[in-house]
């Protein structure tokens, strides 16, 4: 009896382990059927995968898009080719040993006759731009860099003797090239000439091409330049000089240059000076003393040469001392020194004749009866 109660235990035993395993199986497979929160955060984690997935897919298609790439990619591709030319092509240009130009540091030039805008802010890509400019330019053989606004101009005139001090500005001269034919004239700045001066305009002609017409024409003795962006004017010109140049007109910019071989006189007119005479031979004006000017006899005429340098000193003037003069006639181109009493003493008063063609009179007023003595120079 003791064993099968013993075997009967062991079964009961065995069944309630086969039953308690059970149920921790039933409880599992309830947890996983019957559980919304895991359900929810599944299908979450699904649809949040699905939009990651569809923003790859949108960046990889805006990238493949050549229309749609941004401006600071555009930019930086930019950037990357100028600074690939700019390391290719500086040194060609401006190395100071090889390079095509020469530098001309803190300098600037007025003869800017040929019109250039650089548009690139970069420094060197700028200077870039305007070497290249000036080389496929045939007229070109420098030019003029601000270094504050980052723009150029070129020039066919401009070279090492007629450029001046600037602080702000550098002027490149291209290696080699000809000296050019506006170093034969000197610039008068603003000015005109007479219109019936001109011999033949010419349009769009650069300063120096402008200088070579000159040269070339015998009877040219100076040009007018007017500077106008879209088309500059060269004006050749037979009579216009020192002597009778204008103000340049209103709202014509303009300059005149003239040859520096030639030398123009004033014009002197001829002047009617006393004859000469046996007496006075040597000498051809006079200093005339009027006493009464309605009487011809009451004026006494003192003689000098018109040569430079040349005197004359008279002690003793007039018939007796005291004489009351009038009025005093001077000689071109002279001065006169008047003494009150004889042999140069007493006050002294001095008057000038500039002019080269006529006399100046002199009213002596209080000195009417102050003159006895005079030197006069011719001047």
């Amino acid at each position: 009896m003791k064993i099968n109660s013993q075997i009967i235990i062991f079964i009961l035993l065995l069944t309630s382990i086969y039953f308690i395993i059970k149920n921790i199986d039933l409880t599992q497979l309830n947890l996983e059927k019957f559980n919304p929160v895991g359900d929810a955060t599944s299908r979450s984690a699904d649809r949040l995968l699905n939009d990651v997935n569809g923003q790859q897919r949108t960046i990889n298609s805006l990238k493949s898009d050549p229309t749609l790439v941004s401006n600071s990619e555009r930019e930086l591709e930019e950037s990357k080719k100028i600074n690939d030319i700019t390391v290719d092509n500086f040194d060609k240009y401006f190395n100071e040993s090889h390079g095509k130009y020469i530098k001309y540091k803190n300098r600037n030039c007025d003869y800017l006759d040929i019109s250039n805008i650089c548009t690139v802010e970069d420094t060197k890509t700028c200077k870039l731009n305007c070497a290249q400019n000036c080389d496929q330019d045939p007229n070109c053989i420098s030019f003029e860099f601000n270094k504050k606004n980052k723009t150029c101009r070129l020039s066919s005139s401009c070279y090492n003797q007629n450029i001046k001090k600037q602080s702000n500005k550098d002027i490149y001269f291209k290696r080699g090239a000809t000296i050019p034919s506006i170093v034969q004239f000197t610039k008068i700045p603003e000015k005109s000439c007479p219109s019936n001066s001109r011999i033949k305009t010419f349009n769009g002609l650069s300063l120096n091409q402008c200088a070579k017409k000159c040269i070339n024409k015998s009877n040219c003795m100076s040009f007018q330049y007017n500077k106008n962006n879209n088309n500059n004017k060269c004006i050749l010109q037979k009579n216009c000089h020192k002597f009778n140049y204008q103000n340049q007109r209103r709202n014509i910019k303009s300059d005149v240059f003239f040859k520096n071989n030639v030398k123009v006189f004033k014009d002197i007119k001829n002047v009617n000076l006393p004859c000469k005479t046996n007496k006075t031979r040597n000498y051809d004006k006079f200093v005339h003393f009027d006493i009464n000017p309605r009487r011809r006899w009451h004026i006494f005429s003192y003689p000098i040469n018109s040569k430079k340098g040349s005197k004359y000193l008279n002690p003793w003037i007039g018939r007796r001392a005291n004489d009351r003069f009038n009025h005093v006639d001077i000689p071109p181109r002279s001065r006169l020194y008047t003494y009150q009493h004889s042999y140069y003493r007493g006050r002294k008063h001095t008057y000038n004749n500039y002019h080269s063609d006529r006399y100046v009179r002199v009213h002596l007023g209080k000195l009417k009866d102050r003159v006895s003595s005079l030197k006069i120079y011719t001047i």
